[in-house]
């Protein structure tokens, strides 16, 4: 999986380097600049616009009590019926995790700020602002 999300990764940085020349190969001015910006609106959009479409997650409609919910958009994911056994076997194992979970106890985001795991947030925001504080995305 790390390696097909850093294929991705580079997949993208690969098509803006294209776009980019692209652009800049054909528009003159400040309109390049305007255009590259421009650009990077579409696949926002686009993703905005699929995100409306796409249905609740199984997990969560079981958390929030809606079980027949949940059932209806499993089937529809695995492309099968209700009652079809793969369906019902994934329901029930999504059911028992939260089961467990909600013997275990509700996280706060006060759970954030413990000794121990503070470091591991802390170390974990310093790293994201450092990779853009550094400016490597406006170098890509």
């Amino acid at each position: 999986m790390v390696a097909v999300q850093q294929l991705m990764i580079t997949i993208g940085i690969f098509v803006a380097s294209c776009v980019n020349t692209v652009i800049f190969k054909v528009v003159r001015g400040d309109a390049q600049f305007r255009s590259a910006l421009g650009a990077q609106c579409v696949p926002g959009v686009l993703l905005l616009i699929l995100t409306l479409i796409l249905p609740f997650s199984p997990r969560w409609l079981l958390n929030k009590n809606r079980g027949q919910e949940a059932l209806k958009v499993l089937a529809r994911l695995r492309a099968a019926s209700m009652a079809s056994p793969q369906v019902l076997t994934e329901f029930h194992d999504i059911q028992d995790g939260i089961a467990i979970e909600r013997e275990i106890g509700n996280a706060t985001w006060s759970e954030l700020l413990k000794k121990g795991i503070s470091n591991r947030l802390a170390i974990a925001v310093l790293l994201q602002f450092f990779q853009q504080w550094t400016g490597i995305n406006i170098i890509m």
